[in-house]
């Protein structure tokens, strides 16, 4: 059986991602997201799925990520 390899995370705008073990890159594998000062992340950690792909995560200005989700509630 193979097993599900992600290979490095990839590159973060405004940020790093740096995994948890060195040289885990398989799957349920971890990395933790770090963002440039004055950025924020909306996820803190993120993992390699079962189809072979890190996890999406974001560095956005500091305060963006509230003011996204203030206006997806008042949306509904």
């Amino acid at each position: 059986m193979c097993s599900i390899d992600c290979g490095l995370p990839p590159t973060l705008t405004n940020g790093i991602l740096t995994l948890v073990e060195a040289s885990n890159t398989t799957y349920g594998a971890l990395a933790e997201v770090n963002c440039t000062p004055g950025y924020e992340h909306n996820k803190l950690i993120i993992s390699c799925t079962d189809a072979g792909e890190w996890e999406a995560a974001d560095c956005a200005p500091h305060g963006l990520f509230n003011v996204l989700y203030l206006k997806s509630t008042e949306l509904g």
